[in-house]
């Protein structure tokens, strides 16, 4: 099959380093900015108050590459937005490509860029590395055809993901039903600040670590905290020196509840539970609660998280919100009896019961996908020359 250059058969502008002080959360007379974080989920909760030029102006529909950490490309769901730094839109040039070709066709090569683009912390994408992408020289025909194939795999990739939201819905709606909101406590549960629930709360270490890949001993941050669950998988291994020298402050134990408060992710909860639990150093970005369980249920706490927002908004104009430790300490929250919270818990584990046969079944999805896309690419499925 012949190769072209993504440059060739397709237009790309990179985003603009607007200033952070004109961040804004008010939707009052300002715009929405696109910023790395929103790529791959296609809407915005930022907005810009400074002047800018127009041609940073995205339009619904517009194809986006996210540049840094996660390399991922997006199609923008939401009204004009603009193009902040690090984000950058493509669109293919007629008779040349189309965007939905280019989309999935994009998605399995910055995949393929990530996994063999080596950092300690956050992975770099520069708008050069996508120009010298090699693109497929395929007539419109068979981009369609190979874009219509995908799309119907996709389809079913997308409402097994939503039988597991519901799965998810279902768990918080029950959650409620218990325990209703912290705000209105309709229940009349005490209410007691984290403090008290907790016999430690802190944060992790602040600032780098040595690393030594093999060690066995891992640095744990924000983008490892995901799902309700710690993935190790992008975690880089550290030396032991480093690790034992500050574990004893973050001591971070099986049954241990975590919160990711720091950056774009600031919420994301997890509970520890592997075999590298204890080898674990938690980066600043995290913070721990050992919760007193013989009062409290660390999932317990982790639904009051999840199902109340506010325990962890943060009001900030700037570019990195921080819940701080101290804001956590005196966050109330009710505490219902022990017996209800394992009565919900049990709940919990029926619920996950199914959503993992659900998950079982999408990862299944998902690797046919991802061969099917490599047959299209590779000229295996296409027609129409």
């Amino acid at each position: 099959m012949e190769y072209l250059k993504i440059k060739d058969v397709a237009d790309i502008l990179s985003g603009y380093a607007f200033d952070s002080k004109m961040f804004t959360n008010n939707q009052l007379d300002v715009i929405p900015l696109i910023r790395i974080r929103d790529v791959k989920r296609g809407y915005t909760e930022s907005y810009y108050k400074g002047i800018y030029d127009d041609k940073y102006i995205i339009t619904k529909g517009t194809l986006l590459i996210g540049m840094d950490g996660e390399f991922n490309i997006g199609k923008w769901n939401s009204a004009n937005a603009l193009l902040n730094q690090r984000v950058c839109k493509i669109s293919g040039r007629k008779g040349k490509a189309t965007d939905r070709y280019l989309f999935y066709y994009l998605n399995s090569e910055l995949k393929q860029i990530e996994d063999r683009t080596s950092f300690v912390t956050v992975k770099h994408l520069s708008v050069k590395d996508i120009y010298e992408i090699s693109f497929p020289k395929i007539n419109i025909a068979s981009q369609n055809n190979i874009a219509d194939i995908l799309d119907t795999a996709q389809s079913h990739i997308d409402k097994r993901k939503q039988q597991i939201e519901a799965c998810d819905e279902l768990i918080k709606s029950r959650f409620v039903e218990m325990f209703g909101v912290v705000d209105t406590n309709s229940k009349n549960f005490p209410i007691i600040t984290l403090d008290e629930i907790c016999i430690k709360i802190t944060d992790g270490k602040h600032g780098g670590c040595e690393v030594e890949d093999g060690s066995g001993y891992y640095y744990v941050g924000a983008r490892e905290i995901h799902n309700g669950e710690i993935h190790y998988d992008t975690a880089p291994e550290i030396t032991y020196r480093d690790f034992e020298k500050d574990y004893r402050r973050s001591n971070i134990e099986n049954g241990d509840f975590v919160i990711v408060n720091t950056g774009a992710t600031i919420g994301k909860t997890a509970i520890a539970n592997s075999l590298s639990t204890e080898k674990t150093l938690l980066q600043k970005s995290v913070a721990l609660l050992k919760v007193k369980q013989d009062i409290a249920l660390p999932k317990f706490l982790q639904y009051c998280y999840i199902t109340n927002p506010k325990m962890y908004k943060v009001d900030s104009a700037s570019a990195q919100p921080n819940l701080l430790i101290s804001k956590i300490k005196k966050t109330s929250c009710y505490l219902p009896p022990l017996d209800m919270q394992s009565e919900f818990i049990l709940f919990v584990q029926q619920v996950d019961k199914l959503k993992f046969s659900l998950q079982k079944s999408l990862s299944e999805m998902e690797d046919n996908f991802n061969v099917l896309m490599q047959q299209a690419f590779k000229g295996e499925i296409f027609s129409g020359d």
